[in-house]
């Protein structure tokens, strides 16, 4: 019997565990939710993955809002760009809790929910280079930026890009007709985007290249540096969140008897739009490659294929920073941020070669060697 820990319930730990118990793996799924989990935006090509990885219907995107287009503002000229782009937006928490329950209804016997970190401290000895495995074949860490792995192994580390740092909130909406529209907008010290949530009320974030002293004030200012998203906001006032968003990958992201997913492994910064839709991809492709090995698949070629499709994923995602970035921010704090992603082309160690091919593609939610 194929046994697997994953630590970690947000969302790329609860995928993990529901493709790992569609192949018959017997599931712990360690830890608490999330103490604090954003509201998503989730386009059509991520919505349609998780209905396929879940095989569910859309009750498992229950408490979401739909929408069907997003404006950007971005660049000195001013203008405005719409694209047609479905997707939802939803509650991070009521996300993770229609995973959770549809995974415990549909693999009772295979997954079994620990509220605690008592596997993860059993099974991993803190003085080792490596991972202890002994009722387990695989721990997953899927514990997020902070990386339960990396603090008890001790030699694992998070390589950040940048300083910055997002501020969210939710603010009520004033009596606008666009409200499928989700917004974007660049400005002097950052930039800001707006996502309707329902019954009058959206997503407001601000992205900082620091960490801000005073998050409201911060994010207030922001909004009234803006054009198109203030006029939007009915008020910004209330509890805000603080998030670091610089983007990081973990090394290395695989160990003895260990492997990192979603942003255990990579995080990205949220301009991307799609840093759920990367997380689960890296799910799903962390949980072939598992499945793999069991079937007799070559332990070296595998993992280093895992760590060659994440490096790649990473960087390519660090040179579209750049280049958006360096459109619109010539202040000190944003040009330093921008350096700070150059730097990680010049060092081979995390940097991989453009020239190496991989070995492997996903047939499904199967690793297939490909042909030479």
């Amino acid at each position: 019997m194929k046994r697997a820990l994953v630590v970690g319930r947000g969302i790329a730990g609860l995928c993990c565990a529901k493709l790992l118990a569609r192949h018959g793996w017997q599931v712990v799924v360690s830890g608490s939710s999330p103490r604090s989990a954003p509201a998503l935006v989730l386009n059509d090509i991520t919505y349609d993955l998780l209905l396929d990885i879940w095989q569910a219907g859309d009750d498992l995107l229950n408490g979401s809002y739909s929408l069907n287009e997003r404006k950007t503002r971005w660049g000195q000229e001013g203008t405005v760009s719409t694209v047609v782009q479905p997707g939802v937006a939803i509650r991070g928490d009521q996300l993770i809790r229609n995973l959770l329950e549809c995974l415990v209804k549909e693999h009772e016997r295979e997954v079994h929910i620990d509220d605690s970190s008592t596997h993860l401290h059993k099974l991993i000895d803190p003085t080792s280079l490596s991972c202890s495995v002994h009722e387990f074949d695989w721990v997953v860490d899927a514990s997020g930026r902070t990386s339960q792995i990396a603090q008890l192994l001790g030699v694992v580390k998070h390589h950040s890009f940048g300083q910055r740092y997002v501020i969210g909130l939710e603010v009520p909406l004033t009596k606008m007709d666009q409200r499928h529209t989700y917004w974007i907008e660049a400005v002097h010290d950052g930039w800001v985007f707006l996502a309707p949530l329902g019954r009058d009320k959206a997503l407001l974030q601000a992205m900082l290249p620091a960490v801000p002293k005073e998050p409201l004030i911060a994010i207030t200012d922001l909004l009234a540096q803006t054009q198109m998203i203030r006029t939007q906001v009915a008020d910004a006032s209330g509890p805000a969140s603080v998030f670091i968003a610089s983007p990081q990958i973990t090394d290395p992201l695989w160990g003895s008897g260990w492997i990192t997913v979603g942003d255990a492994a990579i995080s990205l910064d949220p301009l991307c739009g799609d840093g759920t839709g990367y997380a689960i991809r890296g799910v799903i492709l962390a949980t072939s490659i598992l499945n793999g090995l069991a079937s007799g698949l070559l332990r070296s070629d595998c993992l280093h294929h895992y760590s060659l499709r994440l490096h790649k994923a990473f960087f390519s995602h660090l040179r579209e920073c750049m280049s958006y970035y360096s459109i619109v921010f010539s202040s000190l704090a944003w040009k330093t941020e921008i350096e700070r992603m150059k730097n990680a082309f010049s060092n081979d160690k995390y940097h991989p070669a453009d020239i190496e091919s991989f070995r492997y593609g996903l047939k499904g939610f199967e690793l297939v060697p490909l042909n030479s």
